[in-house]
């Protein structure tokens, strides 16, 4: 996971991948695992970018409801690139 991260930091720096959209996807994948404290942590830092609870809680529901509908191909995605295991096509 730490490589992703690396890999998005210079898109993140010139604002190619906006904070909120950067944040949507973590708390998206999170939820998949299922880990409490991430989803925790990762709440304050998506709600100062931008996102709302509303958007939040919609992430931790899988309706996506309301969010960008630009965005929401990649968060799918990721969903599914979380879900096998790093291979979205299994």
């Amino acid at each position: 996971m730490l490589k992703v991260i690396k890999k998005a930091r210079p898109y993140l720096r010139k604002n190619i991948i906006s904070k909120a959209f950067s944040a949507r996807v973590m708390i998206a994948v999170t939820d998949v695992h299922g880990c409490v404290y991430c989803s925790w942590f990762h709440q304050k830092p998506a709600q100062k970018s931008g996102v709302t609870k509303k958007e939040i809680a919609a992430l931790f529901d899988f309706s996506y409801d309301g969010l960008p509908e630009r965005e929401l191909p990649a968060i799918i995605f990721a969903v599914q690139w979380a879900e096998s295991n790093k291979n979205p096509d299994q």
